[in-house]
């Protein structure tokens, strides 16, 4: 889909994909979500229908876990990319503008924002 930041992962140095979650993870994969503070390895029990990862020389720098309603059940960006709009990014992709829980209001009145300037 294509949005107002389309061209956003191009200007920075990083790119955003959905993992297909049918065959499970890579261990790679697995073993760089781990370090993230909000990552939880049981998708299953979080809920989790769909994994977004944005990524910057094979170095997982975020990622966005949905659950089947359409909602964010986490969102977490590397310390270093913050303010690199990497979040905004992984929110565009996956094209998922509420949370499950609203835990960062600042955040998710932005992407409220941006929902309406797409729609």
């Amino acid at each position: 889909m294509v949005g107002v930041l389309s061209d956003l992962s191009d200007m920075a140095d990083f790119e955003v994909y959905e993992v297909d979650l049918v065959d499970g993870l890579s261990e790679s994969l697995a073993e760089s979500l781990d370090r993230f503070q909000l990552w939880y390895n049981d998708l299953e029990q979080a809920g989790v229908d769909r994994l977004y990862v944005a990524e910057s020389d094979d170095r997982v720098i975020g990622f966005m876990t949905v659950n089947a309603d359409r909602q964010c059940v986490a969102i977490e960006v590397a310390g270093d990319w913050l303010g690199k709009d990497v979040g905004t990014a992984l929110v565009e992709e996956a094209w998922v503008f509420e949370p499950e829980r609203n835990e960062c209001p600042g955040f998710w009145s932005k992407m409220a924002a941006l929902r309406e300037e797409v729609a």
